[in-house]
């Protein structure tokens, strides 16, 4: 490549990277992406050898975005497997069988699965770090403030969206009188801080209300004796009788117990895929599976661009809106062959 140009000889490079995720491999099998810049590193090699400039890098010596491209697909493409699965409304159904109004570990998830199919929220806005934690290290924003939400993130409304006097002192018991919870994100991943979405209350399936969820969460944390107003509001009273944050892995195993006893799996790389962000998943999943809109996910999920469209999984209910779409084109192909018959 010594009478090439930069540009060309990146584009040499990105090709040979292409057929080595064909699976053009000294034992003929494809190759993780790292591995593939092990080779290209090695191809490179060669050119340094004659004192040509490295054909991984562009004219300002960077990595070719020819090279980046093909790689982050090839990343894209293997990481596939290793996706969340959602939580489902069977494995919501499962999780009823424990008390929602005591402060056990399993009640405290029960009422956090329920705000995350509403809220769809990310690990970081409600758990702690399992690892930091048992530090003592709780995650906390650049001003000091845990990042975690707090007491203060749960504003309760009334009729005609009245805020509701809730001071920390204040324990606030479920009546009718509470319409509406209103959550809010000092910080968030997309740069939206501040933002605030409503539920309102459902006393359709009160199982399922985030109001009530909300309030039990709220109480909770008020009765774990030094808990405060500051710290994180997602907690429980452990077997010890004493306060503990709810933490990653408490949340992975919760749901991987769970997701074990309703779909019978026992493979343990399949139940990993249920994690803290199962939750936002299976958010997404909810309102796609009812034919919501793209621009009703974004708003209501908190999305700015169209990455919700990797949360979309297999389910038996997009198999059954399948089979109605063929049905109902068969049964037209055959009325119409029947007039013309």
């Amino acid at each position: 490549m010594r009478d090439c140009n930069q540009d060309e000889r990146n584009y040499v490079i990105a090709c040979y990277a292409g057929s080595l995720i064909q699976g053009e491999t000294l034992l003929a099998k494809a190759i993780k992406t790292d591995t593939i810049k092990r080779y290209l590193y090695a191809a490179a090699t060669f050119s340094l050898a004659e004192q040509v400039v490295d054909p991984r890098l562009d004219f300002f010596g960077k990595e070719s975005h020819h090279i980046t491209k093909v790689l982050s697909a090839h990343k894209h493409w293997e990481d596939i497997p290793n996706r969340r699965e959602p939580v489902t409304e069977q494995m919501l159904h499962e999780m009823l069988k424990t008390n929602p109004h005591d402060d056990s570990l399993e009640s405290a998830l029960y009422d956090w699965n329920i705000m995350g199919h509403y809220y769809g929220y990310r690990k970081s806005e409600w758990v702690q770090d399992s690892k930091n934690l048992r530090k003592r290290i709780l995650q906390r924003l650049p001003n000091g403030d845990v990042q975690a939400f707090r007491r203060d993130d749960f504003i309760f409304h009334g009729k005609d969206g009245i805020r509701i006097a809730q001071g920390d002192s204040v324990t606030l018991e479920d009546t009718p009188d509470i319409h509406e919870i209103a959550c809010r994100w000092r910080y968030q991943k997309n740069t939206n801080n501040g933002e605030i979405k409503t539920q309102a209350r459902n006393d359709e399936h009160p199982e399922l209300c985030p109001v009530r969820a909300a309030l039990r969460i709220r109480r909770r944390s008020q009765r774990c004796a030094g808990i405060t107003a500051a710290d994180p509001i997602a907690v429980f009273i452990n077997r010890h009788g004493k306060p503990q944050y709810i933490d990653d892995a408490l949340v992975n195993k919760y749901l991987q117990q769970i997701a074990k006893t309703v779909y019978k799996i026992t493979d343990k790389a399949e139940l990993a895929r249920w994690t803290c962000h199962s939750l936002r998943v299976g958010a997404c999943m909810t309102l796609f599976n009812q034919g919501k809109d793209e621009s009703f996910i974004m708003f209501q999920l908190r999305w700015r661009s169209k990455a919700w469209m990797t949360y979309i999984r297999d389910s038996p209910h997009l198999s059954t809106q399948h089979i109605k779409a063929f049905n109902t084109s068969w049964n037209a192909m055959l009325n119409s062959l029947a007039k013309t018959a």
